[in-house]
């Protein structure tokens, strides 16, 4: 389930997660997804030696902040999950145009 600090603040900005679940990533999944967004390097690299074949599609979510890595903020304050709930948001911003206009380079 979701850390319940996490859960807090999501409802503090108006957003449910009712669905949300915790699964580890496998080959199907990355081979399945059109976008493939991580928030630190290091998770990237392991994506990458997962399923090599989908580099074209997987990037740093913080890709349009000067490759911002975003920390995770498990087993951490409140704070830390408000500050990355703020991180979070602006790179989604970024990665709007991109999204919308179906060109990712």
């Amino acid at each position: 389930p979701m850390d319940p600090l996490a859960r807090e603040v999501l409802k503090k900005h108006h957003i449910t997660a009712h669905k949300h679940r915790a699964r580890q990533v496998d080959r199907k999944m990355l081979h399945d997804a059109e976008l493939i967004l991580s928030m630190e390097n290091e998770q990237l690299q392991n994506i990458l030696k997962l399923a090599p074949e989908v580099r074209g599609k997987t990037f740093l979510i913080g890709k349009w902040q000067h490759e911002l890595e975003i920390d995770d903020p498990y087993r951490r304050p409140k704070l830390a999950f408000e500050q990355t709930f703020e991180h979070l948001s602006r790179c989604v911003d970024d990665w709007l145009p991109y999204l919308q206009s179906g060109v990712i380079r």
